[in-house]
């Protein structure tokens, strides 16, 4: 099966060199630049922090799991449990129905994937930056960067980075259910204390399932609280 979360914990390679020798001190590209950093910043605004927190937990303990270590997986799901509490008092949680979210072609949502008609509360937990292939191959190293470094939770680091890129990205956001969530976590929880190690991981699969990847253009119309939300003109 095919898990489409771990695209926003993307493992790649950093280097500095390359993006130190891609600067340059034109009017233009500082204009470029001050643009790349705004939109990354906004981007990087409308993810949850605590729910960021609680998928790393997540894909660790199924890491876990899947060697058949339930004790020790149990921590990071308690811990991940109380992180997706804390998500759901972020002001990036936000209440739609899934039929209003548009998947991006590049995550189409998995197989296993059981769309839910009602509206509900949902968490971004992820992201990732995306280019054409028509990008030069310093800049999309830098993009790399980029992403390895949103892995981490370097959010500055990631806003210095894609300085450098100049060019028009496009950025993915990973939307998580949240009541499916953490049922999903309580069940993994009560199996991994019963020592059903693969039962859990069954369960945590289920979590990854459900994932939903929209681009962060459609989150702005879906996530009314961002303080980065335009607001109606004065007449």
């Amino acid at each position: 099966m095919r898990i489409l979360a771990k695209s926003i914990a993307l493992a790649i390679l950093t280097t500095t060199p390359i993006l130190a020798a891609t600067t340059t001190t034109s009017p233009l590209h500082s204009i470029h630049t001050k643009w790349e950093e705004h939109k990354a910043d906004r981007a990087l605004d409308h993810l949850s922090q605590s729910g960021q927190y609680a998928m790393v937990d997540i894909l660790q303990a199924k890491h876990i799991l899947d060697s058949g270590e339930s004790a020790s997986a149990l921590p990071l799901l308690l811990r991940a449990s109380k992180r997706l509490v804390a998500a759901g008092n972020d002001r990036q949680k936000f209440i739609a129905a899934e039929s209003d979210l548009h998947p991006v072609p590049q995550h189409p949502a998995s197989s296993s994937h059981t769309p839910v008609i009602e509206k509900m509360a949902w968490i971004p937990v992820g992201g990732e930056f995306i280019v054409g292939e028509e990008l030069a191959p310093e800049k999309k190293t830098a993009i790399a960067t980029a992403n390895s470094q949103l892995k981490s939770g370097q959010r500055q680091e990631v806003v210095e980075t894609m300085k450098v890129v100049g060019e028009d990205t496009d950025f993915i956001v990973a939307l998580a259910p949240l009541a499916q969530t953490q049922k999903a976590i309580n069940q993994a929880i009560a199996l991994a204390k019963s020592n059903k190690s693969q039962e859990a991981s069954q369960v945590l699969d289920h979590v990854m399932d459900s994932l939903v990847f929209i681009s962060d253009n459609d989150v702005e119309t879906v996530i009314p609280t961002s303080k980065h939300a335009s607001t109606p003109h004065k007449k």
